[in-house]
């Protein structure tokens, strides 16, 4: 363990990027003025707890600062403890729980320490120093360790994302989402409700979680079965892409045969302003118009097409017109877009196909689903009872949520299309809205 004064950090000079700034509560009549944190590294990533935090600092170096209750330490900011048994791991991400910290390493390996009366650290025992905690997979043979590739932590729980997109957990409680009541869970444990799904991150508020899923592909446009009667262990609530097979629209949202070129950019989001899901700005019109002259003259140039082959492509239009049409055009109904590429040279959108489609981009047909304490609104389902195993949000569905985030008692999420959606507590204000509590997520307009 090695301290870091004032002093030291003074022969160094201060980065330009990876500036730390803090700023304590203040009461009513107090001002909140951030103070510039001087430090010899840049500062990666930060994460915070009840009253401690965790810097990751560049060169794999990670810190503590705050109450360290496990060892007996009360450390300010200004001169965080080095997690001198962390060096050498290669730690590339850092998780503040309630009273506990976690680290993962760049192979995969997740560190735990700090307080470990629920079971949170993995271990059976005190846990004062960072300790390996291993994931095993033992329901293959021989028993597998699991690479993990995502860490957050709650009060009293902990969560692991794994390589191959499923959880784990471990700790105390309902947040858990295993179908246990023994507790505390000491080893990882997979959450097999959601075995099979394809999950993309977590987050952990004190006792509820979250995770973004990647929602379920779409049956087979070809064939009318009615939807699939649910597994045991399975959630009874359909995803998006299960239901859209049912859906339809009426001749007051008809649209010409063969529109099938209009999508949303998925890049143009971090290049404009926010854009809400029912815009109908006069460049979202536009482009509507110009797509439809554009298919307009594709089918009146077909004049040697036959009425059959028109028929055909319509049919195959209206398959794909969820996916195509602005939700401002389809009031009320779910919505599906695809990933596309752009060639910013022409100015022009064009779709990629979906087998053609990057793996880097994150998927927009996602969902949202939440477990554990619901006291307060905190999982979104409309109500404020608690949920053993993980539930789908429904009205988060279809919104193209891209990341979420959690408070002790609050959840965020955030959309492809820079929307903030937030519900639960707001007994401090934290949901941007005059709402208390809020059971449902809600859309919150951000202004500059």
């Amino acid at each position: 363990m090695h301290l870091c004064s004032p002093a030291d950090e003074q022969t160094f000079t201060p980065p330009e990027r990876g500036l730390l700034h803090i700023w304590h509560s203040a009461g009513r009549n107090e001002q909140l003025c951030p103070e510039r944190v001087l430090l010899s590294r840049p500062v990666l990533q930060i994460s915070l707890g009840e009253h401690h935090g965790l810097l990751l600092a560049q060169g794999e170096c990670v810190y503590s600062f705050g109450e360290l209750l496990w060892r007996d330490l009360s450390i300010p900011v200004s001169a965080p403890v080095l997690e001198a048994s962390l060096l050498g791991k290669t730690v590339v991400r850092v998780a503040a729980g309630g009273f506990h910290c976690g680290a993962l390493g760049e192979q995969g390996n997740v560190y735990m320490w700090g307080e470990n009366t629920a079971g949170q650290c993995g271990q059976t025992e005190r846990v004062p120093e960072p300790f390996p905690v291993s994931v095993v997979d033992s329901e293959v043979v021989p028993p597998v360790v699991v690479r993990v590739v995502d860490l957050a932590c709650g009060r009293e729980h902990s969560l692991a994302l794994s390589a191959q997109n499923e959880l784990w957990a471990w700790g105390s409680g309902c947040q858990l989402g295993l179908v246990t009541s023994t507790f505390p869970v000491w080893r990882p444990q997979k959450v097999e409700h959601l075995t099979g799904r394809h999950v993309i991150q977590v987050a952990c508020g004190a006792y509820h979680s979250l995770a973004l899923v990647r929602s379920l592909p779409p049956q087979d446009s070809n064939t009318q079965n009615p939807p699939k009667k649910t597994e045991r262990g399975q959630s009874p609530h359909y995803s998006l892409t299960e239901k859209e097979e049912l859906f339809t629209t009426d001749d007051a949202h008809y649209c010409p045969l063969g529109v099938d070129s209009l999508i949303f950019d998925l890049l143009s989001y971090s290049n404009s302003g926010p854009s809400g899901p029912y815009s109908s700005s006069p460049v979202c019109l536009e482009e509507v118009r110009l797509c439809l002259e554009k298919e307009k003259q594709s089918l009146q140039g077909q004049k040697s097409s036959s009425l059959t082959n028109i028929h055909q492509k319509g049919k195959s239009a209206a398959s794909r017109r969820r996916s195509l049409i602005p939700s401002a055009f389809l009031s009320g109904s779910p919505r599906r877009r695809r990933p596309c590429a752009c060639r910013p040279s022409s100015g022009r959108t064009q779709a990629a196909a979906p087998e053609e489609a990057d793996d880097g981009l994150p998927s927009l047909e996602t969902e949202v689903w939440s477990w554990g304490r619901g006291s307060e609104g905190q999982l979104g389902h409309g109500d404020q009872l608690a949920r053993l195993q993980p539930l789908c949000i429904k009205s988060l569905t279809g919104e193209e949520v891209i990341k979420v985030a959690a408070g002790s008692h609050h959840s965020l999420a955030l959309t492809a299309q820079c929307q903030v959606y937030s519900w639960g507590s707001n007994m401090c204000g934290q949901l941007g809205h005059v709402n208390s509590p809020v059971t449902v997520p809600h859309e919150r307009f951000l202004t500059t």
